[in-house]
């Protein structure tokens, strides 16, 4: 089975011989598809020949009519099956319609603010594009092929192109007018227009609407305004010129006014006490009825689409107690894509590179995880404590034992080739030597206790503890572990409320530009260091937050780069990340370019810089 996928073939016209042999199974040949003759011409003087003549006329007429409908029935009905026999993907391959297409959740849905929350799994069951759009949409990748069935991106096009919006114009550095497109509609059947995107934009605005720490959040800031100008125009004003505007169209979903979930009332519960339900623009709908907490979901189709009718009959998501039992029900078939979960398993990627029932990449590098401070916590206030602990981290054996060959074990919060990065000033720093020093300089030693929240559905972060925790045993130090399941994570997360650090958690660390990496970047600019206090809705301000004035020069360069108010020179980038090291308001542990699996039933012959196209997508049927 051929998969080129860096190659792109256009799609082929139906061939006159597949729509001949299509009409004839269907019963339609050459004197099935001629029109039947209307009678002769002869005059008859006499009135009841005339009449009968005029009757028989009438009912060849009402005949040849008849015939000619059915003709052109049985001719429509041809030319469709032929289309579909003739219906190709980009690779050449003919597509084929039906089946299940069988994913993987790694816990509970998290639909707290669900759709402007886009932290967490929220990605996993809504990988954009599939039940919710936004106004553009990144371009296509090449696919290199490297091993066997397996392939490696490059060249990403982060170029923005149309989705819900159709075309749009920047008169100015503070401007955006969207024309939407005519055609989309929700999954209730009512039209989306410039009023619902202008909606969505004010809702990510609202910290009690899309949360504290999430990407929409953090890109929703620089928006100062927005205007419904017609049915089909909206107008996005910025505060100020940000180098990331083209992500904030490309990454904030669409959602429907009367759909927004809250932290007394996540989107799910919303949805069963029926005073709103998910309800997205995208080809696949949100089936609410299926829902188990225990079991998992599905999505079904959703025809109505501006995009068209989806190839396959349902996706079918089970939720799973982590990511090696995820690795471990695609190798025996029961699954067909974790996409979206990484194993952070090296042998797991290793067999399923070598198996032939799979197939996969290694895909952009958009995030990593990270091991996030409080500084706002006894004795981790004190930055040296920060430092010693840190440097009983054991990085480079971590990724070695639970990340896989493609994974990145640098401490930067930049991309390597990106701007901004600093080889040297990247390289993982483990001395627990020199731990122990910074750790007694900062009054931590025999009988001090430290706390830590951790992930276990991400099988790294109870390991990464465990070291540490050995580690700060031999000093007397008693490390106590929280596992904490993920949606109660993620409050503590947004809440910064997690004991002295948290290990098991993620950040967006995306490659398009510095502005769109420090601006997704809640572990560094002070949202998720401190508790924010009061409530979502009104929090208190960063920098008013215990301990964080002594760090305004951090937050200051922070807002430089997410501006571009900065040299973009190897000095410049070097004293910021060697601030960034200073303060230690986190460190990257990894940053994942992942390895992503299918079974090879599935088709993704359309991959996108961060998701696959999911009209593409189809089933090889057996």
């Amino acid at each position: 089975m051929e998969r080129n996928y860096w190659s792109r073939m256009k799609r082929s016209r139906m061939s006159r011989r597949s729509l001949l042999r299509a009409s004839a199974r269907a019963g339609v040949g050459a004197a099935g598809m001629a029109l039947v003759g209307c009678g002769d011409d002869d005059d008859d003087d006499q009135p009841a020949a005339a009449q009968a003549q005029q009757q028989q006329q009438a009912e060849q007429q009402a005949m040849q009519q008849e015939q000619q409908e059915a003709a052109q029935q049985q001719q429509q009905a041809a030319v469709a099956q032929a289309q579909q026999e003739d219906r190709t993907d980009s690779q050449g391959n003919v597509i084929q319609t039906g089946g299940v297409f069988k994913r993987a959740a790694a816990s509970q849905l998290t639909l707290i603010r669900f759709p402007w929350n886009s932290a967490g799994n929220n990605g996993t069951i809504d990988p954009t594009g599939y039940m919710y759009n936004c106004l553009t949409q990144y371009g296509g990748v090449q696919l290199n092929e490297t091993a066997n069935r397996f392939w490696e991106y490059a060249n990403p096009d982060w170029e923005i192109k149309p989705d819900v919006a159709a075309a749009w114009e920047v008169p100015d550095s503070l401007t955006w007018v969207f024309d939407i497109k005519p055609n989309v509609v929700f999954h209730d059947g009512r039209a989306f227009t410039a009023a619902d995107a202008a909606h969505s934009y004010e809702a990510i605005r609202d910290q009690g609407v899309s949360g504290g720490g999430s990407p929409a959040f953090n890109l929703g800031k620089v928006i100062a305004g927005t205007e419904a100008v017609d049915d089909l125009t909206m107008r996005l004003n910025l505060g100020e010129p940000r180098g990331f505007t083209g992500a904030l169209t490309a990454y904030v979903r669409m959602g429907h006014p009367e759909t927004a979930g809250s932290e007394t009332a996540p989107a799910l519960d919303v949805a069963r006490n029926e005073e709103a339900v998910l309800i997205g623009t995208g080809p696949w709908r949100f089936d609410t009825d299926s829902y188990d907490p225990n079991t998992g979901w599905r999505l079904v189709p959703f025809p109505e689409s501006h995009m068209g009718a989806p190839n396959m009959d349902e996706i079918t998501y089970t939720i799973f107690s982590d990511a090696d039992a995820i690795g471990i029900a695609l190798e025996a078939g029961d699954i067909d894509s974790h996409n979206g979960i990484p194993f952070n398993n090296p042998e797991t990627i290793d067999r399923l590179i070598a198996s032939d029932e799979h197939w996969g990449w290694a895909g952009t590098s958009l995030g990593g995880q990270i091991f996030r401070f409080a500084i706002d916590v006894e004795p981790t206030t004190d930055p040296r404590a920060r430092h010693g602990v840190w440097r009983m981290v054991d990085q480079e054996r971590v990724v070695r034992d639970y990340f896989g060959p493609y994974d990145d074990a640098g401490r930067l919060f930049f991309q390597r080739g990106s701007q901004g990065y600093i080889e040297d000033l990247d390289r993982p720093n483990y001395d627990p030597a020199e731990g122990a020093k910074l750790l007694d300089a900062a009054g931590v030693g025999e009988g001090s206790v430290l706390t830590a929240s951790t992930l276990p559905i991400r099988p790294y972060a109870p390991a990464l503890a465990q070291l540490l925790q050995a580690e700060l045993s031999t000093l007397g130090i008693d490390l106590e572990l929280d596992p904490t399941e993920y949606n109660v994570m993620i409050e503590k997360q947004q809440a910064g409320d997690f004991g002295n650090f948290l290990i098991g958690f993620g950040n967006w660390i995306r490659p398009e530009s510095a502005a769109l990496a420090m601006v997704m970047q809640d572990a560094l600019h002070g949202e998720g260091n401190a508790k924010r206090g009061g409530d979502a809705s009104n929090p208190i301000p960063v920098r008013e937050r215990p301990y964080m004035d002594n760090y305004f020069h951090w937050l200051d360069m922070i807002i430089d780069v997410q501006t571009g108010n900065h040299e973009d020179t190897e000095e410049y980038w070097r004293s910021f990340n060697e601030t960034f090291h200073e303060v230690m308001f986190a460190q990257a542990i990894a940053r994942q370019r992942g390895a992503e699996f299918y079974t090879n039933r599935v088709h993704v012959p359309d991959p996108g810089p961060t998701t696959p196209n999911p009209q593409t997508i189809w089933l090889e049927q057996t």
